[in-house]
This record gives C-alpha cells, structure tokens and sequence, in this order.
C-alpha cells in the first residue's frame, strides 16, 4: 500500500512537471493542458481516499486493541 502512495506521489509530480512544461510553450496546447490537469486532479483524489483508507484503518486497529471485546 505504501508503494502505491509513493508511485502516485511521483506521478503527480510528473504531471506538475509537465503542466509546467506545457504553460511555459510559446503556443500552449490547451488540450493537452487540460488533460495534464485532469489528470494530476485524478491523482490528487487518489492520494486523499487513500489516506483517508489508512487513517480510518489506524483507528479501528488502535480502536480493537483499546476495547478488545468490542464486537464480540
């Protein structure tokens, strides 16, 4: 799981990277721009549901071992 955070960590700088690249042409694609962003807004979402995913694991497993009946 971490490794997947990590590669979307570097994709999303890939992408800012390029978003750069493209506004700093003479003849900016707006196309293409667009994609970049979509693209790298996608990657943002990723990154925010998986860390929601780990804090909400975090808390149940710090939760079972506070109440380790609870459920039971």
């Amino acid at each position: 799981m971490f490794g997947r955070h990590i590669s979307l960590r570097q994709r999303h700088a890939n992408l800012d990277a390029e978003v750069s690249q493209e506004t700093a042409r003479p003849a900016t694609n707006s196309l293409r721009l667009n994609q970049l962003k979509k693209a790298k807004l996608s990657i943002k979402g990723e990154l925010a549901r998986d860390k929601l995913s780990r804090q909400l694991r975090r808390r149940r497993r710090n939760s079972a071992k506070l109440y380790p009946l609870h459920g039971m």
